[in-house]
């Protein structure tokens, strides 16, 4: 359920509210957030001053045991951005909250935690909980699936993730979100802000609103800035989001965004990258995407912010239908459609296989253990040849972690001549029946099987049928076993 709360004064600016707003004077506002919260209810809270007071609502919902993540804000500053209808920002902020999964965030108990006596009594061991902003897993099944991919555990800067589907060290884990861009089918994301909600709040701004924007993504505890520098600006065609930490903004969410004719802009103050310690990372994502329209830094202070505000909006609307996490060969599209010739990025967004052709047997390995079928060995013609199509790759990274030769290197990077054709990655002379001169596959690795096999041993017949197709290989075993019968 969620409970949409609002002074008087903010509930009157919404003219055609399209959810029910409960009104509340400003000294009753904070008792009934903290009592909505407490029936574990996502809470929208609209009001004059949202962004200076969250820290404090924060405070009391952390000192509580309540669940943060339930609450949500919109400042009434947000209305006069843009020339988007208060109504349409509501729904965008609703549609998102109803998306994010917020319930799911981890907690543990905190029996040192210091509590009043009144929250004890009436919440009993609640009072003792501590929630986290820690990754959540959508699917543990799915991940599990995936037994070859570990790349979470591999980018965590705090070790705080271990196993496979991975667990989360609470204590280790500093929220800083850089695990989210690191999985390639978005199985984890963090409190609030999933690649789903993130869609559902920049696609109902985009019912209404069509011209590119800034999108403002600022961390909680730069709001008390953004406040006194937006609340004094003329700035418009702007939308913000709140969010913990700039590391739980994806390069998924980043290219989504800009997909949808959003420049993203990320603010957040120094006090809070130096406790997250992702600012390097996001700062690499960023200058990555610059070729896409994003601003290629975080902004610490209302200076670099106003400056930020101020460069061109260089990005267009595609009109995409789905999240790209549902359907990653989309973001192709969109490199595509911005005319990048070519991009590499730090996360798997994107995928492009090396072959070392001096290791490579064409073994078709790779071809059958890839769920995308992004690769294909062609035995048609007078060569085999190993074939990739990059616009079906989700960089999942299951070819070269299953390649038994080493052979296959899974690199992130996007190259426009690449798209829409099948590109050859390695050939050998093709090996044929020497029954009936069907092609059978690659030489070299019909030879170097002979090989090993002859080593272990095996029985002359054996390497025989090697080189044979399967019609000739069963013909061959009939005739051997009519011979022992006479």
């Amino acid at each position: 359920m969620v409970n949409i709360l609002a002074t008087e004064e903010a509930a009157q600016l919404i003219k055609t509210p399209p959810i029910p707003i409960q009104v509340y004077d400003r000294e009753t506002l904070t008792e009934a957030i903290l009592e909505s919260i407490g029936d574990d209810n996502i809470t929208i809270a609209i009001y004059s001053g949202a962004w200076k007071d969250y820290a404090r609502i924060r405070e009391l919902l952390v000192r509580k045991g309540l669940n943060p993540y339930l609450y949500y804000i919109i400042d009434t500053i947000e209305f006069k951005l843009s020339s988007l209808d208060p109504s349409q920002i509501l729904l965008s902020k609703y549609s998102m909250a109803m998306a994010s999964q917020s319930s799911k965030a981890l907690f543990k108990i905190e029996p040192s935690k210091t509590v009043d006596r009144r929250t004890l009594l009436r919440g009993g061991i609640q009072g003792l909980m501590s929630y986290k902003p820690a990754p959540i897993m959508y699917n543990e099944a799915v991940c599990g699936s995936w037994k070859y991919c570990t790349n979470c555990v591999e980018s965590c800067p705090q070790k705080a993730l271990t196993g496979k589907p991975p667990k989360v060290n609470l204590d280790a884990c500093t929220g800083c979100g850089i695990c989210v861009s690191s999985c390639p089918f978005g199985l984890l994301f963090m409190p609030q802000l999933n690649v789903e909600a993130f869609d559902y709040f920049i696609d109902k701004i985009r019912e209404k609103h069509h011209e590119p924007g800034f999108l403002v993504i600022s961390c909680y505890s730069a709001l008390n800035s953004l406040a006194d520098y937006l609340g004094n600006s003329q700035a418009s065609n702007i939308f913000v989001l709140e969010v913990d930490c700039p590391g739980w903004i994806s390069q998924y969410h980043l290219i989504q965004a800009v997909a949808r004719g959003f420049k993203p802009v990320l603010f957040c103050d120094d006090d809070q990258l130096s406790l997250c310690g992702g600012a390097e990372t996001v700062n690499k994502w960023l200058k990555e995407l610059e070729p896409l329209g994003v601003y290629p830094s975080i902004t610490r202070t209302v200076e670099e912010l106003a400056e930020a505000l101020a460069s061109p909006v260089n990005v267009r609307d595609l009109g995409l239908e789905e999240s790209i996490i549902k359907n990653k060969t989309l973001i192709y599209k969109v490199l595509y459609d911005y005319g990048i010739e070519e991009l590499k990025v730090s996360s798997p967004l994107i995928g492009n296989i090396i072959v070392d052709d001096d290791k490579c047997l064409l073994c078709d390995t790779c071809m059958n253990m890839c769920p995308f079928k992004a690769i294909y060995l062609d035995k048609s013609g007078d060569k085999v040849k190993l074939l990739f199509r990059q616009d079906r790759c989700v960089a999942c990274g299951v070819c070269e972690k299953t390649c038994p030769y080493n052979a296959l290197k899974l690199e992130y990077k996007y190259k426009k001549e690449n798209i829409g054709r099948w590109i050859p990655v390695a050939e050998d002379e093709v090996a044929r029946c020497r029954r009936c001169g069907r092609p059978i596959g690659s030489k070299k690795h019909l030879m170097y099987l002979e090989k090993k096999l002859r080593e272990s041993g095996v029985d002359e017949w054996v390497l025989e049928q090697l080189w044979l197709c399967e019609r000739c290989k069963v013909q061959a075993l009939i005739e051997r076993q009519l011979k022992k019968e006479r």
